[in-house]
């Protein structure tokens, strides 16, 4: 063994390694050149740090400088083993490494642009960082403005459709920003737009679809006269000849398909359709220039109405509108840090390579468009493993953009013109360019429902493009269910998506999940024959060992932790290179798996969506301005591909097909934008070509979205003229075209309501919050959003009578109140003692007047509560939740927890007789549930647990010998209940079932037992002390009873000094509960002015009646690790009601995916907090989504 002297060639492998890591990272930008001057540090370290030897060090490198989850994502964990990581950092530096030379016309210029593809679709922020740095933007510019057209002379003056021309557009678009666009001169724009405009005005030449739109039913159906080996052109469905080539446009597998080396994968990969890309360049540059605002037109709609214009006519203020949007949304700019922003959930799904629709990282917003590329290259098949290439529920809302519009008649000229005529441009065909506004909803049949099926000829190649591939059908859309009925009398259902619904797939019934279930179950009996047959040669993969966990953990305490997942499968690297400078290395030096390897992303978890259909309109006042339409239309599940019929809309509502139809078809790109072609229906075949051209709407984000006046503009009179006109030119000063009135019948769009409000309470912060617009799903019951506005916004809020936005500007907002102590079976004991209500009112009484409790503790404001015992009523309160809960109670009222009927030891608590003295209660009305000894305390939770009690109470101590007061008031005073094993008893066996315990308790040495023992809730506790309040025990202080019982009383005085003792010490695990019944229900808020009263912070006691009310009440299934990891996808919006029930539903917080709990005061809380949280002040009371009180007026 040679001794090494250097102190540096000492250091151990692992060290060493580290050491590298962190050099790299110094400079972290382009290839790793920082490791040269440590590998040429001798002969040892350059061979010990040789990347044939430490494929996990180049791994990590890799990791440090490129992003690898769209990887793991999209081809499975073996793209991420350090072997192939390994690898790819060698092609992706090579990349940048050509890039940054700049040679536009080196031989392997397409490579380099092919690669620089991957690494843009695969950004996260890393890669795209890497490429701006490396000079993508310049390069890509370069090479489309002086080679787009290197082979143009050999296709008849047009620009080739070939691989590099798409992908230089494609990357000229993911480098283009808005910024460069304005510092474009307009020489250079013009350049551009002349360049890519073929692509985008000839759809007749240049495919728009990865399959002609058509085609629905794919793959496609070959005829049993063609073999599948037959030549591509032969298998072509009734193609016709034009002088632009075949139509429809069948890209040829061999024409279109690469194969590449990817991750050390031998990967298929079609070439993303060129014309997207051009479209997209074209109307980023086109709607650079605003389009200019004629003077003569009415300023804004109120001022054209006044002039007694209510024909349908642009405005100055449409236009501006117009103009303000960008049709196309830009990517947005790179974060290098990107996974800083990302919450635990989607942190979670990231590192486990899973996809789902809630993904919002970079490289999440093109999976859909990879998939396409990846998989839907072969028309007439189908991979195993194809990805997701829609994304259910993107095309909810509004949509706006522009569309292309060239002269028909020269148009039609081009068509027949395979040549590129000299004079060809924006100008020939002349092109004009309209606003496109639709308002869309999204609608899935869930199986086992049967879709409506496909339209057409019924001969496999007319699929009904022309109807959005539906048959002629009747669509009636209500309360979430859009029923389509075939003109034969078929029915079929589609559920309305809304975000945080609850879907109604079911495993049991879907027909895909069963077919799973099978599946799955047969490979099982097929395993277990192998393992019975011994004689059977079994090749089974077995598992790996897992490292030694303590030893892994001594590492990983001094960062040297190995990757588990680079090294899975890892071998040694056959790979013979001996250099050791990364950057020296060639991509085709790389060592590649022979075999082709599909990718294999995680599966996606079955939703049961058998088809997706939509419908939609146009806005009333975007309607009033660019003419009326109705949408519906579908989504090809092959390739995304949706078709959208437009159709004029009259007076009645119903379609007006002489005025024309159109179909719109195309794809959701980035998640952002709608690009594609739209066809004039005329009475053209599908498979000849016709009149149609470009459009590219993105997508408002609700942040965005202007308040939809439909409902208010259908209160203005409005004249109707008839008109054959099919198409608006922009802006002409003459137009009339026919209004189209709102319909009494129209399906309705909203399902959304916005709250605009004043000021927010964030009891996470403890501030208020100027100016938030709340959007909230009555459906779900849910706010689906949070943003700021300011007056700059322009915010519209409709009238009164408009319940689609409230307008609370000039209130306080904030979540619901929760008391966390009641008793809705009793009332104030000023009107009839507790033992008169618990032994002489009967029971229906009692529930009558615990439905009113519940109303009036509603109307003031207290939107959740907990009741502490029926005391007496039995197991009413679990009949009153049922009556209290769901999307459409029986009784209006709060969410309510209920603990049915306190435990209690014999002789304690309940009505006393004067005549039997020896017994408990009074004719066997206790009040509450008598249990002695562990056995008889476990059997009394078993039994409320049973029964549906959210909380269980004991009474942990009492006056057990209050008989005694009149001669022994020492005697008389309260004492323990039950002993330590009996109440351990009770909080164990209730925790076991995931059932909090709240305690009856006010000595200090029974609170000490109680917080020991792990109690959830202390109520009273006047000998609770500092040590008690910092643990996780919540404490409910119910200082409103003893005020009402008394304000001279030794009690009152107790309970005074408790409370500012605990705020002095900076107590916070602080609850809301009066103990309201011992006084009147509605007047819950008093507990929260003694508290202020008596010295606490007002915020911190809005944040003790909100927040810390469902901290305190929810169940045990949010507590802990699990339940910060649940809180933690709560913005998923998999919570709700339907899911999982009014009581395991976060409120208490105006955060996206908490309850729609939201309540209002007209009080200032700063300067009158007492005033400001009566039940007179709050005006506005929202629970579940529902609106209870508006305006301080109770609503049906």
């Amino acid at each position: 063994m040679i001794y090494q002297t250097s102190t540096l060639c000492r250091i151990p492998a692992e060290v060493l390694e580290n050491i590298a890591l962190e050099v790299t990272v110094l400079d972290p930008y382009g290839p790793p050149s920082g490791l040269i001057p440590l590998l040429c540090t001798c002969k040892h370290i350059g061979q010990l740090l040789a990347f044939k030897h430490t494929p996990d060090l180049y791994a990590r490198v890799f990791r440090s400088r490129f992003d690898v989850a769209a990887a793991k994502r999209r081809f499975g964990p073996i793209a991420v083993q350090s072997s192939n990581l390994s690898k790819q950092l060698i092609i992706y530096c090579e990349t940048l490494r050509d890039i940054k030379r700049g040679d536009i016309y080196s031989i392997t210029v397409e490579g380099t642009l092919k690669s620089a593809l991957f690494l843009a679709l695969e950004s996260d922020g890393k890669n795209a960082v890497q490429l701006q740095k490396a000079g993508l933007g310049d390069f890509v510019d370069r090479f489309v403005r002086e080679r787009l057209r290197d082979t143009a002379p050999l296709c008849n003056g047009w620009p080739a459709e070939s691989t590099v021309n798409a992908i230089a557009l494609w990357l000229m678009w993911f480098t283009t920003t808005r910024e460069q666009l304005q510092a474009e001169t307009i020489e250079q724009r013009q350049q551009v737009i002349d360049l890519v405009l073929p692509y985008v005005v000839m759809p007749f030449r240049y495919p728009s679809a990865h399959a002609p739109a058509n085609h629905f039913n794919m793959p496609l159906h070959t005829p049993s006269n063609i073999s599948p080996s037959r030549v591509w052109s032969q298998r072509f469905p009734n193609s016709i000849p034009t002088a632009h080539g075949s139509f429809p446009l069948y890209r040829a597998t061999s024409a279109v398909l690469e194969d590449v080396f990817h991750y050390d994968i031998n990967l298929e990969f079609s070439r993303p359709l060129v014309t997207v890309a051009a479209k997209m360049l074209y109307f980023s540059r086109r709607e650079i220039l605003p389009i200019g605002v004629p003077p003569h037109l009415p300023f804004d709609r109120a001022t054209a109405i006044a002039l007694g214009h209510t024909h349908v006519r642009p405005t100055q203020a449409d236009v501006h509108e117009v103009n303000a949007h960008q049709s196309v949304q830009m990517v947005p700019p790179p974060n290098w840090n990107y996974a800083d922003t990302l919450s635990p959930s989607e942190l979670d799904a990231m590192h486990q390579g899973l996809w789902t629709p809630t993904l919002t990282s970079a490289s999440a917003m093109w999976d859909n468009d990879w998939n396409r590329s990846a998989f839907c290259f072969d028309p007439w098949s189908t991979p195993k493993m194809k990805g997701v290439t829609y994304t259910h529920g993107m095309f909810n809302g509004l949509w706006q953009g522009r569309m292309l519009v060239p002269d028909e008649l020269h148009y039609r000229t081009l068509m027949r013109t395979g040549v590129r005529p000299p004079n060809f441009g924006e100008g020939n065909p002349h092109v004009t360019t309209v606003p496109v506004f639709m308002r869309l909803r999204e609608h899935h049949c869930i199986s086992p429902e049967q879709p409506v099926r496909v339209g057409g000829r019924g001969d496999h190649f007319d699929e009904g493009l022309s109807n959005a591939w539906m048959p002629k059908m009747r669509i009636n859309e209500d309360n979430g269910i859009c029923v389509v009925t075939d003109e034969n009398g078929n029915k079929s259902s589609y559920h309305t998506y809304v975000p945080g619904k609850p879907s109604p797939h079911s495993e049991e019934t879907c027909t895909s999940c069963i077919e799973h279930r099978e599946r799955s179950e047969d490979d099982m009996r097929q395993r277990s024959a192998k393992l019975a047959n011994p004689d059977v040669d079994m090749d089974m993969d077995m598992d790996i060992p897992a490292p030694d966990a303590e030893v892994e953990s001594v590492f990983a305490s001094v960062g040297l932790a190995h990757d588990y997942e680079m090294e899975e499968d890892d071998s040694e690297m056959e790979d013979d290179y001996e250099g050791s400078d990364v950057e020296s290395m060639h991509a085709d030096e790389v060592m590649h798996k022979d075999e082709v390897i599909e990718p294999q992303p995680a599966r996606v978890k079955c939703d049961g969506i058998q088809d997706m259909f939509l419908t939609g309109e146009t806005d009333m006042n975007h309607g009033q301005a660019w003419n009326h339409y109705i949408f519906y239309g579908r989504i090809r599940p092959w390739d995304g591909l949706i078709a959208l019929v437009r159709v004029p809309r009259r007076v009645s509502g119903r379609e007006d097909r002489h005025l024309g139809r159109w179909v719109f078809t195309g794809y959701i790109v980035g998640g952002k934008n709608f690009v594609g072609t739209w066809r004039a229906l005329h009475q053209e075949d599908v498979g000849t070509p016709t009149w149609e051209s470009a459009f590219c709407p993105s997508g408002w984000s609700p942040s965005s979205t202007p308040s939809d006046l439909r409902r208010a503009w259908a209160r203005i009179p409005i004249k109707c003229v008839n008109s054959g006109l099919v198409l608006i030119p922009l802006l002409i000063s003459a137009m009339q075209i026919p209004i189209v009135s709102p319909l009494a019948d129209d399906p309705k769009a909203e399902t959304t309501v916005k709250i605009i409000a004043g000021k927010v309470f964030d009891p996470y912060t403890l501030q208020l919050l100027d100016k938030r617009v709340i959007t909230v799903s009555p459906v779900s019951g849910l706010i689906t959003d949070i943003q700021p506005w300011s007056d700059s916004n322009d915010i519209q809020v409709c009238d009164d009578a408009d319940t689609t936005v409230i307008d609370l500007r000039s209130l306080t907002v904030l979540a619901g109140f929760v008391d966390v102590h009641v008793h809705f079976f009793l009332h104030t004991y000023s009107e009839t003692s507790w033992d008169d209500q618990v032994t002489k009112e009967n029971l229906v009484e009692r529930t009558v007047r615990a439905t009113l409790h519940a109303k009036r503790t509603l109307m003031a404001g207290f939107t959740a509560v907990r009741d502490l015992g029926t005391e007496g009523a039995g197991d009413a309160d679990i009949s009153l939740r049922k009556c209290l809960s769901g999307a459409k109670p029986l009784i209006p009222g709060p969410r309510y927890f209920c603990a049915n009927r306190a435990i209690v030891c014999t002789g304690s608590y309940g009505p006393k007789s004067s005549v039997h003295i020896n017994q408990d209660g009074v004719e066997g009305i206790t009040g509450a549930e008598v249990a002695d000894g562990i056995e008889g305390c476990i059997k009394a939770v078993r039994r409320q647990v049973g029964a549906g009690a959210d909380w269980i109470k004991v009474y942990a101590n009492y006056g057990m010998r209050s008989r005694m007061t009149p001669v022994s008031s020492r005697a008389g005073q309260p004492s323990a209940t039950f002993s330590t094993p009996e109440l351990k008893a009770i909080i164990d066996t209730a925790h076991s079932y995931g059932v909090k315990v709240a305690a009856h308790a006010t000595n200090e040495d029974t609170i000490q037992t109680l917080s020991d023992l792990g109690v959830d809730s202390l109520e009273h506790g006047l000998g609770v002390n500092a040590h008690n309040l910092h643990g996780n025990m919540k404490w409910a202080p119910t200082l409103a009873a003893y005020y009402t019982l008394g304000q001279d009383s030794d009690t009152w005085r107790d309970a005074k000094l408790a409370f500012t003792r605990a705020v002095s010490t900076g107590a916070e695990n602080i609850v809301c509960g009066g103990d309201t019944g011992v006084f009147a229900h509605g007047e819950n808020a008093l507990e929260m002015q003694l508290m202020v009263k008596l010295g606490a912070d007002w915020r911190k006691v809005l944040k003790w009646a909100t927040l810390g009310g469902w901290e305190c009440v929810r169940s045990t299934g949010w507590e802990g690790k699990i339940g910060a990891q649940r809180l933690a996808r709560v913005e998923e919006m998999k919570e709700d009601r339907g899911t999982v029930g009014d009581n395991e539903v976060p409120f208490g917080a105006i955060r996206k995916g908490f309850a729609a709990d939201i309540i209002a005061t007209s009080g200032d809380f700063e300067q009158d907090f007492g005033s400001a949280v009566e039940a007179s002040s709050i005006l506005f009371v929202m629970k579940g989504g529902h609106v209870y009180k508006q305006d301080g007026s109770e609503k049906a």
